[in-house]
């Protein structure tokens, strides 16, 4: 899976609304918010995200996916993934101050604990300033269902048995020697066995452009 940053050149100079900040400068949560629907399987890259929540309509107050401000509306991603559900335990998007900065910032963090930190686009602990209380929001994510395997192609079954057309010279013998690939005395008790099978009374009497059904184990 790809750890996303919001300074990405691919989508760092996004807008975010009409607030006139890029996701390279304010896009942490989006890039959080994108880092857990990829963690569950939906594939959505910071730059998909941010591209959806710009073309939400605008509300009365003016706000599509953004407030004016530049504030994720967490109701519009819910409305564009109904797989993500606001306030429900699951993935947290936890704020809080970084050690040696003085601005705040939005990791993720998995059910199972992983942390993502997407300012440098990197996984593991988030160092916050202890002296600024952390606070989290979170939400549940659907996991996306793999495409269930193609199934294998049956195959053709094997045919019970191969018809041969006698023709000039051969013997019934002869022909379960070719056939079964057996020698002279085995090719004879085949014969044998071929006859009855075909309800012939004679094995050393067969003629030419007869049809002898030959069993195939």
């Amino acid at each position: 899976m790809e750890i996303y940053s919001q300074k990405d050149p691919r989508w760092s100079s996004k807008k975010m609304g009409a607030s006139g900040y890029t996701m390279g400068e304010k896009g942490c949560l989006v890039t959080a918010v994108a880092q857990a629907l990829t963690h569950a399987g939906h594939n959505v890259t910071p730059g998909v995200l941010a591209d959806h929540l710009n073309n939400i309509p605008l509300d009365p107050r003016g706000n599509g996916g953004f407030t004016k401000d530049g504030l994720l509306i967490w109701s519009q991603v819910q409305w564009l993934y109904p797989v993500f559900t606001y306030g429900q335990p699951g993935y947290k998007f936890v704020r809080g101050s970084l050690k040696g900065s003085n601005f705040s910032h939005w990791v993720l963090e998995t059910p199972g604990g992983e942390v993502f930190e997407p300012y440098h686009g990197k996984a593991g602990e988030a160092k916050f300033n202890r002296e600024v209380p952390a606070v989290y929001r979170q939400a549940s994510i659907k996991a996306a269902v793999a495409p269930a395997p193609a199934p294998k192609p049956t195959p053709a079954p094997k045919p019970k048995e191969v018809s041969h057309k006698v023709k000039s010279g051969e013997t019934l013998t002869k022909i379960c020697m070719d056939f079964y690939k057996l020698n002279a005395g085995n090719g004879y008790k085949k014969a044998l066995e071929v006859a009855k099978y075909n309800g012939i009374k004679d094995a050393n009497k067969i003629s030419v452009g007869q049809v002898i059904k030959l069993p195939v184990a």
